[in-house]
């Protein structure tokens, strides 16, 4: 009779610690599904923003904007850059991130 006790306490003690592994892996898998991962795009590009100020010295952003059709017709003035920016510019934005090239000269000539 006391071995048939033993072999209960064994297998219910078994029991429960397999019970509990089981319970705690649900808490510790991870939920795999297919749905995509929104990524914020944080990916710099280089663009070419206009020289509205005329200063080829110029690293303010606020000198530069943005235009897709813009143009530069020849001058000693400087007008245009290569700036790194992040997302897509859209005409008239100034740039977000640093200039990386020197000053094109010409005159800043809009787009349509």
């Amino acid at each position: 009779m006391e071995n048939s006790f033993k072999n209960k306490v064994k297998v219910l003690g078994g029991a429960l610690l397999l019970g509990l592994a089981v319970v705690g892996s649900a808490f510790t898998t991870e939920k795999q599904d297919n749905k995509p991962v929104e990524k914020k795009e944080t990916t710099q590009q280089q663009h070419r923003f206009f020289n509205i100020s005329g200063n080829p010295l110029s690293t303010n952003p606020l000198d530069y904007v943005y235009d897709s059709s813009g143009n530069c017709r020849e001058s000693e003035k400087a007008c245009s850059a290569q700036w790194t920016h992040t997302g897509t510019p859209t005409n008239g934005m100034h740039p977000n991130g640093a200039k990386v090239s020197a000053d094109d000269l010409g005159t800043y000539i809009p787009g349509n």
